[in-house]
């Protein structure tokens, strides 16, 4: 590079310098005022980001399914979008059996966990109808039990969708509220609570009809629940439920959502456990 050219690029940075620092002196700050002014925008910067961080919505993956046969790898796979349509038919099969119902929401579950979850094709086809419909499910058989936390998983990957797909599977709301109280202890109770923050991530209406179902006190209770039983599975339920109070009470004014939060608050410091896992 000539010394020339150098100059040049030399001068451009002092001239774009020199607007960031007009950008102060023309609204009449002094230097000092200057100064707070850039460490209060670059605070509130990074305030912004931490934020989107906590709130963004998460996907929860799957184990990488691999081929067990060889002569398999060899097949043309159906792409998503047909596989999709063929489990949402299949589980639409009022004589399915339990054991293939567990199957097929299984497998639709595997597919919304992949890099790139088919959301329209599994709207289109209904999945969401049939997810929630498997949530209803009230004999506590083991093989049910699968069923509902399978069912749970995937709604909680729709609900990490656009739009179109939390709209489409906002009616599972109360009843993921309802696992929460009926399964506090289990793996069921995290998935909820994973798909209930999916949910609060969307839009402050949502946020405020989650509110207004009761979302916020079961979700508290699974935070506090730790502070007594420091084993990991409550933790990681614990850890959930906390990220999905974030999402739920971001912007929220309410005098009930504010006096559970003002209970429970004194008393997580106690648990130092859950403070650094959830960090």
């Amino acid at each position: 590079m000539s010394a020339e050219l150098a100059g040049q690029e030399v001068l451009q940075h002092l001239q774009k310098l020199s607007v960031r620092s007009d950008q102060y002196k023309k609204a009449g700050y002094t230097a000092t005022e200057a100064s707070d002014a850039r460490r209060s925008q670059a605070a509130e910067a990074s305030k912004n980001t931490r934020d989107a961080l906590l709130r963004v919505k998460r996907v929860k993956r799957g184990p990488v399914e691999t081929v067990s046969n060889p002569s398999d790898a060899l097949v043309q796979p159906e792409s998503p979008q047909t596989k999709v349509q063929q489990l949402v038919a299949a589980l639409n099969t009022a004589s399915l059996a339990q054991k293939a119902k567990l199957r097929a929401i299984s497998a639709l579950r595997r597919i919304l966990s992949t890099d790139a979850p088919p959301f329209e094709a599994a709207i289109q086809a209904g999945a969401g109808a049939c997810l929630i419909k498997a949530l209803l499910l009230r004999q506590q058989s083991a093989i049910n039990l699968k069923i509902i936390f399978e069912a749970a998983w995937a709604i909680t990957n729709l609900a990490a969708g656009p739009q179109e797909c939390v709209e489409a599977i906002l009616p599972a709301a109360p009843l993921l509220i309802l696992l929460l109280r009926t399964h506090s202890s289990s793996h069921i109770a995290e998935q909820s609570a994973w798909a209930l923050g999916n949910l609060a991530g969307e839009s402050p209406e949502i946020r405020a009809r989650l509110q207004s179902n009761g979302a916020v006190r079961p979700l508290l209770q699974l935070v506090l629940a730790a502070t007594g039983q420091p084993g990991l599975r409550v933790i990681s339920t614990a850890c959930t439920a906390a990220w999905a109070l974030s999402n739920m009470l971001q912007d929220s004014s309410t005098v009930v959502s504010l006096g559970c939060c003002a209970v429970a608050l004194p008393l997580l410091p106690a648990n130092r456990l859950l403070v650094a896992s959830c960090q």
